[in-house]
């Protein structure tokens, strides 16, 4: 009977739980907002379950990951992300950009300087994107009255 038992551990959990997630940046947004004030990740269930010792280990690598797809992510693709996401959560995408760039617990802990670098250049082109649809959108009509 021991057989049948599913092998479960942290990471097999978390990345089970992230493979829902749709992308990169839904995955960014959700470890985002499992870190407290100091970094740390919070997760009441995986914690009970496994430790916060074995729960952290498995978030940050989840994170690293996450991370790093999203910086192998084409530029359309991080923008459509974008646009769905301030879409479906009525929030402006320039602000949403503007919040990734200074937020540092969107990026995992202990990120080497030039990872930072490339993630800030990728946002600063999704901002000009976005800057640039804004301006499209906005161009006025004219009525004849």
């Amino acid at each position: 009977m021991i057989d049948s038992l599913p092998l479960r551990n942290a990471g097999h959990d978390v990345f089970r739980t992230l493979t829902v997630l749709p992308n990169c940046l839904s995955r960014l947004l959700y470890l985002r907002s499992l870190r407290d004030q100091a970094g740390n990740y919070q997760h009441w269930g995986l914690t009970a379950e496994y430790g916060q010792e074995r729960t952290r280990t498995a978030f940050e690598e989840a994170h690293r990951t996450a991370y790093q797809q999203f910086l192998q992510s084409e530029v359309s693709d991080l923008i459509s992300f974008f646009r769905e996401h301030c879409e479906t959560s009525v929030r402006d995408c320039p602000s949403m950009i503007l919040e990734f760039a200074c937020d540092e617990a969107f990026r995992p802990a202990d990120v080497p300087e030039h990872s930072v670098t490339h993630f800030n250049c990728v946002l600063g082109l999704l901002l000009a994107q976005c800057g640039t649809e804004c301006r499209w959108r906005k161009q006025p009509t004219s009525e004849v009255g």
